[in-house]
């Protein structure tokens, strides 16, 4: 039995995938590769997991030679979410989605996990679009809806979370075993009390702010020189996933995996 879950990271922000699962287990899931078009982005990975190949486009990856076992992928929801222009998966962004089905067929990936915005799911047409290609490249699904909220952060940021699973190798069922041990896990981590680092984070801001409120002051966003680095980090973080949700689908998965493979 396999006893490493190698790791393709899509879309990767500034790696809160890869940092999710070094949570869950950093001896267990292993990060090869990473994929940022964003150039501030690309900096931040190089600088916290140096030493892992970054392409720059995944329309250029190639997988030739590399052993993927699962695939994470946050790929862009202009297309779909409400704000956006609702052009769906046939979106020039979302569309993108389509690369991760052509990479998770070439590398005969076991796994996939998506993260998006709800209309992913909510929206019939969006839905039944997914679903469908998923299913073709031969895999089984199974999702769930997270927020920020839930897991002791200020902000809503609802999200979908889809697990697929090559269903040449895992029946219908491992998606019931996915999201039983998600839930377990979920339960454990007490994800509703807010951690020490996000408490200090509160209580800087506050410091910081005078007004002593949550709104965004133009001297958070600009440094004194005007450059826009900290624009550049705001909008990293606003597209970022939450590591510590992607740590309990980390777990969820690995538990769910070992049980499955000893059987």
């Amino acid at each position: 039995m396999q006893n490493k879950i190698h790791h393709l990271d899509l879309f990767s922000g500034i790696g809160g995938f890869a940092l999710g699962l070094q949570m869950a287990d950093k001896d267990f899931y292993k990060t090869i590769s990473f994929c940022e078009i964003n150039a501030y982005c690309a900096e931040v990975l190089e600088k916290n997991f140096s030493g892992i190949p970054i392409c720059r486009d995944i329309r250029e990856l190639n997988t030739k030679g590399m052993q993927v076992d699962l695939i994470t992928a946050g790929f862009p929801c202009q297309d779909l979410s409400i704000a956006g222009k609702k052009a769906g998966l046939k979106g020039e962004r979302s569309g993108l989605f389509y690369e991760t089905i052509k990479i998770a067929k070439e590398s005969n990936a076991k796994f996939i996990l998506f993260e998006n915005s709800p209309q992913l799911i909510t929206n019939e047409e969006y839905q039944e679009s997914f679903i469908k290609e998923i299913q073709e490249a031969g895999y089984g699904l199974c999702w769930r809806m997270c927020s920020g909220r839930e897991f002791g952060y200020p902000h809503q940021r609802k999200r979908v979370y889809a697990l697929c699973f090559n269903a040449s190798t895992y029946s219908h069922s491992f998606g019931f075993f996915l999201l039983e041990a998600f839930h377990h896990f979920y339960t454990i981590e007490n994800p509703f009390n807010p951690s020490k680092e996000i408490i200090s984070l509160y209580c800087e801001y506050m410091r910081r702010n005078k007004q002593g409120d949550f709104k965004l002051h133009c001297r958070d966003i600009r440094g004194d020189n005007g450059l826009s680095q900290r624009l550049e980090e705001i909008h990293a973080l606003g597209n970022s996933v939450i590591p510590q949700i992607v740590k309990i689908w980390g777990l969820a998965l690995k538990q769910s995996y070992l049980k499955w493979e000893s059987e």
